[in-house]
């Protein structure tokens, strides 16, 4: 906190305080980072597509066994899903570490979306000023639920955070310009995102236009380019 308009007699009383209100939120933030280290390998589901979209559609070829039950929607005749999703986030922890219980497939089905989630807040710490706000994603229903399921959805909120961030730092930066290898990097998480869910297009589509027009309005960007990169989203939207 800056107290540097505050006299400096009002200084020395307050820097102690702050200094043990800042003591308190990193215990607050490790408190909800072991908790969610917990809720993390806690038994239960709160859905069936949790094994039947992730691990059960990859579990056979990984593990070189039989009797997995393999949903219509991953079938040659009529498939509906991407399998980059169970491919990367599933079937690649299986086939490296090989578990020999149903605990510890258990354990290898929740362990990516841990280290998933702390990289979503590992990502998004570059926008908070305080241990505080870290702790409210951190306790967060969300955060301790949802972002611990191998469902895409976990997925697809990790590359839509990974996208926001990097639009906000060229924004809120003076110095920071944006590159060739940038609007790379844009496109790459968008094209990961939408073959993980197309639902990704709804929630990225708004950010990407909007770093567009920023870039216009910044006259970093001529109306021929924006026109054609707008031209671009919108027929990728129609496909």
């Amino acid at each position: 906190m800056n107290l540097s308009y505050m006299p400096a007699r009002f200084q020395e009383e307050r820097e102690p305080q702050m200094n043990q209100v800042k003591f308190s939120e990193r215990w607050l933030w490790l408190w909800s980072v072991c908790l969610r280290v917990v809720f993390a390998f806690l038994p239960g589901y709160i859905h069936p597509d949790e094994w039947f979209q992730s691990f059960e559609a990859v579990a056979g070829s990984a593990l070189n066994i039989t009797g997995t039950i393999r949903t219509w929607e991953w079938s040659n005749d009529s498939p509906l899903r991407s399998s980059i999703f169970p491919l990367l986030f599933c079937h690649v922890p299986l086939a490296l570490l090989k578990p020999s219980s149903p605990w510890a497939i258990f354990v290898v089905s929740r362990l990516p979306c841990l280290l998933l989630s702390f990289l979503i807040d590992l990502v998004c710490s570059s926008t908070r000023r305080s241990y505080a706000s870290s702790f409210v994603f951190n306790s967060s229903w969300v955060t301790l639920v949802m972002f611990l399921r191998p469902l895409s959805n976990t997925l697809e909120a990790s590359l839509l955070t990974l996208l926001l961030v990097l639009i906000l730092q060229v924004i809120s930066s003076q110095n920071l310009r944006p590159n060739c290898g940038f609007f790379a990097l844009i496109g790459a998480i968008c094209a990961i995102g939408i073959f993980v869910r197309i639902t990704f297009v709804s929630f990225a589509a708004p950010a990407v236009l909007f770093l567009l027009l920023w870039l216009f309005s910044s006259r970093l960007l001529s109306f021929t380019q924006l026109t054609r990169f707008i031209c671009i989203i919108i027929s990728s939207l129609l496909i």
